[in-house]
Order: C-alpha cells, then sequence, then structure tokens
C-alpha cells in the first residue's frame, strides 16, 4: 500500500502500531481473562442449578455454592472497578449500591462522548 499525504501515512503508522501494541498490552490481557471465567462461571452455575433441581444432593449444593462464591467474588470486583472509575466519594462513607454507580459511571461517559458537531453558515 502506498500513501502519498504524510499526515495520513504519520496517521497509518500510528494506528499499526497501536492495534500491535493493544494486543500484547498485560491489562486487555487479564480482563479479557477475566471476562472468560466469568463467562465460563456463569454456564456451570446454569448446568450445576439444573442438575440440583433434577437431584438437590448435598454434593450438588455444595458444588453450587462454591460456584456462587466465585461468581459474587468477581462480581464484587468488577463492582469495586466501577466504584473507583465513577470516582464518587459516597462509597468512602458507606454508600455500596452497585447501580448507583454504574450508572453514574455511564453518565459520565456519555457527557465525555462528542455526539454531534454544529455546521457554520
Amino acid at each position: 500500500m502506498y500513501i502519498e499525504d504524510p499526515r495520513v501515512l504519520w496517521d497509518y503508522i500510528k494506528y499499526e502500531i497501536r492495534q500491535e501494541t493493544i494486543t500484547y498490552m498485560y491489562s486487555k490481557f487479564k480482563a479479557r481473562k477475566r471476562r472468560a471465567t466469568l463467562t465460563s462461571l456463569e454456564r456451570n452455575i446454569k448446568d450445576c442449578q439444573i442438575a440440583c433441581y433434577k437431584d438437590p444432593s448435598s454434593k450438588n449444593l455444595n458444588e453450587l455454592g462454591i460456584l456462587q462464591t466465585d461468581y459474587d467474588r468477581m462480581y464484587k470486583f468488577t463492582a469495586q472497578g466501577a466504584i473507583v472509575r465513577s470516582r464518587a466519594t459516597w462509597y468512602e462513607y458507606g454508600e455500596k449500591s452497585n447501580k448507583y454507580f454504574l450508572n453514574l459511571e455511564n453518565s459520565q461517559k456519555k457527557k465525555s462522548c462528542i455526539t454531534k458537531t454544529k455546521h457554520r453558515k
């Protein structure tokens, strides 16, 4: 590919470098792994709930309790991230409404995005 305009070439080089570095970023790798673990836990919980419904033995109920504990731990980690990203000081004084912090984070994200441009005449 040949690009004549030096500005477009520079932007293309920056884009290629960013694409290469993002694929090898440690935090992206950890986040991808965490999402896969969460999806796997959800699938296992669903299967275990079906097994408990069919055969409510102590082994099945114990396994379901362990899976739900792991899922709650992962969810708590996600909620803690939302609290940090929302930059809310209410949490420091005992407020723990995860839905509030997730909505606050989303509204702040919406405020920082450019949704439309104005045309001058």
